[in-house]
């Protein structure tokens, strides 16, 4: 069309714009030819395009894009544009920015929709704010969107990860449709991250009587909470789950929390072999929470083995270096030897 010489109406312009949102995050520079290529359009000014492009650099993570298109709607932005930028804060990590901009959609008279409300909770599930995420649910229940799937799945996660656990199981239990996994999944971290493994357990189990799958997504949550819990046991168990019962492929996350998990708890010569097993190549972050296990433990064989393959994915890294120096000079060289026998 362009090639053409044909200029995209509004109606086409915001179709792409959301196909964009909706499609992996863009680069950078390709934010920035998105950008001019509404601007050439002459449609910028159209709210229903602010609110696409807002959309679009919501989920590309552009920060700095967002927030000047959002001030360029001055007093204008409506309920839609309110939500696109508490998603954005909160899938940035700016959680605080986030609840400020959802209390304002209230104080403005707006009315959330369930997307509001899920990216609310989103925010307070990281900050673990009991009290903000309690207020959230009560206007969630005013507004009517208290059977909401998605705003369920919400509220569990955020529940589970306050450790309100009782509250989480009562809203899941009260759910209709339990065939979403990532309500099953946020019922099963809740317990996971609060070491009530035996909970956990028995609803993975039940999920799978009911036939909902769990997805790769489910492990890392679990394997992850697990991993913080410092719970080795049961992280094996559903690493096996996953990869030998299920058949599910294992990726660099999954191998990465097991492997930290067993290398903090001093199995190193366990987390080593797992190493040479992974099906994936593993990345430097997971050489390096292996050398500085191993470090913390005194086994100098796996450090140095861990050190040589940091070293080759990055040579011009000093850090590798100096852990592995500091390795040998904590651990005398009899120690070392026995404890990487």
């Amino acid at each position: 069309m362009l090639l053409d010489g044909t200029k995209p109406n509004k109606v086409t312009l915001v179709t792409v714009l959301n196909a964009c949102a909706n499609s992996q995050a863009l680069p950078a520079e390709e934010v920035a030819l998105v950008r001019s290529l509404v601007a050439q359009s002459g449609h910028e000014p159209d709210f229903a395009v602010k609110n696409a492009l807002l959309n679009l650099f919501g989920k590309s993570g552009s920060l700095q894009d967002v927030e000047k298109t959002f001030e360029e709607l001055d007093d204008c932005w409506d309920v839609i544009a309110g939500t696109v930028m508490v998603s954005a804060y909160s899938q940035l990590g700016l959680w605080r920015k986030s609840l400020e901009l959802y209390h304002r959609i209230l104080l403005e008279g707006m009315k959330p929709s369930p997307t509001t409300f899920v990216a609310a909770l989103t925010s307070c599930s990281s900050l673990a704010t009991l009290p903000v995420g309690k207020a959230i649910h009560a206007t969630i229940a005013e507004a009517g969107c208290s059977s909401t799937p998605l705003v369920q799945s919400s509220l569990i996660n955020f529940y589970g990860k306050c450790g309100s656990l009782k509250l989480a199981r009562r809203i899941f239990e009260a759910m209709d449709d339990k065939t979403m996994v990532n309500s099953w999944t946020a019922v099963i971290t809740g317990y996971a991250q609060h070491g009530e493994m035996e909970h956990a357990r028995k609803i993975f189990e039940r999920m799978q009587q009911e036939g909902v799958k769990p997805d790769e997504v489910t492990f890392i949550n679990v394997l992850s909470a697990c991993s913080h819990a410092g719970i080795v046991e049961d992280a094996c168990y559903f690493f096996i789950a996953m990869t030998q019962e299920l058949g599910l492929a294992a990726g660099i996350e999954h191998y990465g929390c097991l492997i930290d998990l067993l290398g903090r708890s001093g199995w190193l010569n366990e987390a080593e072999a797992l190493v040479k097993k992974m099906t994936v190549q593993p990345d430097s972050v997971l050489w390096s929470s292996l050398l500085g296990s191993s470090r913390v433990h005194g086994n100098v064989k796996v450090a140095k083995h861990a050190a040589q393959r940091l070293i080759e994915l990055e040579p011009e890294n000093a850090a590798s270096y100096v852990q592995l120096s500091n390795t040998y000079t904590v651990w005398k060289p009899c120690d070392a030897a026995t404890r990487s026998a």
